[in-house]
């Protein structure tokens, strides 16, 4: 149901399992997720399964955003170049340890920030792709 405000029963679970401390969101696109981004000090996306290609990853990157992720999917690709501390799916021990480091050293997130922002100059960009894109096809004429 992505992109429709439908509360699935995979969420009602995982408010129903959460602390109170956690805040449940409604689904936001466009200008509202860019705001939302822009306001944090992180991001923390630990996927359940292996993710092809998290967008959210690469949104988060061209916020500035130091992230904590998972081991999983094309995690490892995104963040071939930095940018992210990334702990093995499923391990909570972990996660918790690097979010916590990220708490506690502001240095590290602006490293981190930095250095995924650049990567995502470098590698994620419309025109970057597009340059890509024709790399490959002037390959395959040749």
């Amino acid at each position: 149901h992505f992109g429709q405000a439908e509360e699935t029963g995979y969420i009602k679970r995982l408010k129903a399992a959460s602390p109170a401390t956690v805040a449940f969101l409604p689904y936001r696109s466009g200008r509202a997720l860019g705001e939302l981004f822009r306001g944090a000090d992180m991001f923390c996306s630990p996927s359940v399964w292996d993710e092809p290609f998290g967008l959210v990853n690469v949104e988060a990157l061209a916020s500035a955003l130091p992230v904590v992720s998972t081991l999983s999917g094309g995690t490892k690709e995104i963040f071939s170049s930095g940018g992210a501390i990334l702990v093995e799916r499923g391990c909570a021990v972990q996660l918790a340890a690097a979010l916590r480091q990220l708490t506690e050293d502001s240095d590290l997130r602006g490293q981190l920030g930095r250095k995924g922002y650049r990567a995502f100059l470098d590698r994620f960009t419309w025109s970057r792709t597009r340059q890509q894109v024709e790399e490959i096809e002037r390959a395959l004429l040749t």
